[in-house]
């Protein structure tokens, strides 16, 4: 028994609340950094990362379950006891529409050795299901000095990758090549 029952359109408006989903909406109109510059040194660990040329620009809303980002690194560089490397490219680009990621590329470059990954990701808020494509170039000199392994390597490997399904249990094609 209550001693204020709500009124009928009360509850029919407290009902509509509870099926449109999320009760708050996030809206980003407009995010940009242009020519950005991060340094990070962890002196315990001995690691030190640059980032320069840094772009990002993205929007976006929750509830139309929609946005843009674009995300851009000119020229890196990471040293560690345990990896040395130096990147040329890094892009990520991805929309989100009604649930969907579609486009998303990622390209990732550092000299000789380059990975891009595209697709689409479907259904993102409940049961994700992928569709991406990942190809890579490494040259293995390049590998051998990052990595401080000390045999010789020389050539170039190639990897072409497909993952379509679920990310728990995704079926993943692949081929390889040298050369």
């Amino acid at each position: 028994m209550q001693a204020f029952p709500a009124s009928k359109t009360e509850k029919e408006s407290v009902e509509e609340d509870k099926s449109e989903g999320l009760p708050i909406n996030i809206v980003l109109k407009s995010l940009k950094v242009v020519e950005g510059f991060v340094r990070y040194e962890m002196v315990a660990g001995d690691v030190k990362a640059v980032a320069r040329e840094i772009d990002l620009a993205a929007e976006g809303g929750l509830l139309q379950q929609s946005g843009n980002l674009t995300f851009q690194i000119g020229t890196g560089r990471v040293e560690s006891p345990k990896i040395r490397t130096e990147l040329d490219q890094f892009k990520l680009e991805a929309a989100f529409r009604k649930g969907r990621i579609e486009p998303l590329v990622l390209r990732i470059g550092a000299d000789s050795s380059k990975l891009t990954l595209s697709g689409n990701i479907s259904d993102v808020l409940s049961k994700p299901f992928l569709n991406l494509a990942l190809d890579l170039s490494v040259s293995l000199p390049e590998l051998r000095n990052s990595l401080y392994i000390e045999p010789s390597l020389t050539g170039q490997v190639a990897a072409h990758l497909t993952a379509q399904g679920t990310p728990d249990n995704p079926e993943v094609i692949g081929s390889t090549g040298s050369t």
